[in-house]
Formats: structure tokens, sequence, C-alpha cells
């Protein structure tokens, strides 16, 4: 299979009239816009999937309980979450139950606090990126040291971090 049909974009184009997924081979994964909500998230993927990267982005209709389908794809390595405002720890604690998670971005997210990064302890989560994230606390961080795997880190634009 070539590259373009391993990867697949949808933006803004969820509704009841639109088909859900099937395609084994897509690896890679994109979805935008408002009209995505957690049941619309949840049909546009299926278990099975060779899903190695998903990128969400900018879909405030999005919420924590929407993230939980996310647990069933065990071969996923990269996420990346953005300008999705309904998001909170709690979503976040969900995605540690991906046991292949490696590299975690969580950009322009208001409601994060860091306090669903302990979750990952366990983990084996090499790159983790948290920006514009502006109530990230020093707690929150000090959640963040104790990711031991961890090999990259950017707060860019991140919260009420102190220098203490």
């Amino acid at each position: 299979m070539n590259r373009l049909a391993q990867f697949l974009c949808i933006t803004a184009l969820m509704g009841p009239w639109a088909p859900s997924l099937s395609a084994e081979g897509i690896s890679r994964l994109e979805l935008q816009g408002e009209r995505i909500t957690n049941s619309e998230f949840a049909r546009s993927l299926h278990t099975g999937t060779n899903l190695e990267t998903l990128s969400v982005t900018n879909c405030p209709n999005l919420t924590d309980e929407g993230l939980a389908v996310l647990q069933q794809f065990g071969s996923l390595r990269r996420i990346s979450i953005r300008g999705c405002s309904a998001i909170s720890d709690q979503g976040i604690r969900q995605l540690a139950g991906i046991r292949s998670l490696e590299q975690l971005e969580l950009d322009s997210m208001d409601k994060l606090i860091g306090s669903g990064l302990d979750a990952f302890v366990p983990h084996q989560l090499i790159d983790l990126q948290i920006s514009n994230c502006p109530s990230l606390s020093d707690e929150g961080l000090a959640r963040v040291a104790r990711l031991k795997s961890l090999q990259s880190l950017d707060l860019t634009g991140s919260g009420n971090i102190t220098d203490t």
C-alpha cells in the first residue's frame, strides 16, 4: 500500500451521513473541526486498524469521555491533541492505557493542569510536548519528573510554572 493510502485526514466532514472508517491499512489519522463529537470520534475509529499516529485538532465538542475509545488501539505510538478545550487531565489519564504510546503532544488545552500525567509513570513515553497550556502548574510539572523514560520535554508557553 502506498503512503498516500495509509494517511487519512477528516476536516469537519463528520455528521450522520459520514461513513465510518474501516480501512485496515490506515496508519495515520487526522481529525479536526467542531462537528467532531464523542460519538463521531468513536464512529470514525475501528479496532483492528493499524493506527500508529493520531492527530486531533480544534475539536471543542470532544470530551474526556470521548478519549476512552483510544485504549483499544494497541499500535498507537503518537498522539497529538491541539485546541480541544473540553479535554482535561481526566481524559489524558485515559491515554495511559495505551502501552505503545511513545510521543504525546498536548497543545492549547486550557483545562490541563498536569495531574493526569502521573498515570504515564510506568510507560515508555519518550517525547512529551505540553505547549500553550496556561493552567499547567508546578505540581503538574513535578509529575512529569517521574517519567523516567522521557528523553524530550517541551513546555513552550505553558502555564503557571515558576523557577523554584
